[in-house]
This record gives structure tokens, C-alpha cells and sequence, in this order.
């Protein structure tokens, strides 16, 4: 069930960055539309980042079976929200891109810092459940 949630969140953020990376490519090189064309660019180059993360969960490699004895580390809780954060702040960059720098830069950095935070939180609840249901209290 988790790779198949993670193949179509991966397939999701692959035809999201590629329709941005070639209509901005298309915007810049064809149209000379610089200002469009680089901010697609980069709303796709940040939702790559996105896919790449998706693709190293759906894949996990030889020593999976390890890492699920072992409780994860504090970088992998980080990463988890981080990942995400790029991810809505390339469809930030997007949805505003004909608005001023400055206020696309604001709602990047905002939607990078509260989806973060988001799944952040949600990784530590879903670890402090886990570590409950394992080890229950003991009377």
C-alpha cells in the first residue's frame, strides 16, 4: 500500500515538474519570455527535488528490511518535511507568478515554511503513536 502511494504521488510530481520545466523552457528559449520562463523553471526544478524524494521511498533499496528495526533518525524526520516544502513552494512560484517578486518570494518561503512544519509535526505524531502502540504502558 505505501508504494503504491508513493508511485502515484511520484508519478503525480513528475507530470506537474515536466509540464513546468518544458513550458518554461518553451516560455524563455522560444518566446524570449525571461521573466516566465524562469520562474516555471524554477517551480519545476523545486518540484523535482519533490519527485526525487518520492522516488527513493517508492525504491527503497537493498537494506529496507534493516531500517524498519531501527527507529529513524532525526535528519530523516527533518527531510521529511523539507521535501514537501519544495514541492508547495514550486506550485506557490506557479500560482503567482504574475504577481511582484517580492510577494512570490513571500508565499514561496511561506508555503515552504508551513508545509515543513506540517508534515514535521505530522511525522512526530505518527512516530510517538507508533512508539505507543509497540511499547504499551505497563500497569
Amino acid at each position: 500500500m505505501k508504494k503504491t502511494f508513493w508511485l502515484i504521488l511520484s508519478t503525480l510530481s513528475a507530470l506537474s515538474a515536466g509540464y513546468f520545466l518544458y513550458d518554461g523552457q518553451d516560455l524563455l528559449f522560444t518566446y524570449h519570455d525571461r521573466r516566465q520562463g524562469v520562474l516555471l523553471l524554477a517551480a519545476g526544478c523545486l518540484i523535482v527535488l519533490f519527485y526525487a524524494y518520492c522516488i527513493c521511498h517508492a525504491f527503497p533499496g537493498r537494506r529496507a528490511s534493516e531500517r524498519l528495526s531501527v527507529p529513524p533518525s532525526a535528519l530523516s524526520t527533518v527531510l521529511c518535511g523539507v521535501f514537501p516544502g519544495f514541492a508547495a513552494a514550486g506550485f506557490a512560484v506557479w500560482y503567482h507568478r504574475y504577481e511582484a517578486l517580492w510577494y512570490i518570494a513571500a508565499s514561496a518561503g511561506a508555503a515552504f515554511l508551513l508545509t515543513a512544519f506540517l508534515f514535521f509535526v505530522l511525522r512526530l505524531l505518527y512516530q510517538r503513536h507508533r512508539f505507543a502502540k509497540e511499547n504499551p504502558p505497563s500497569s
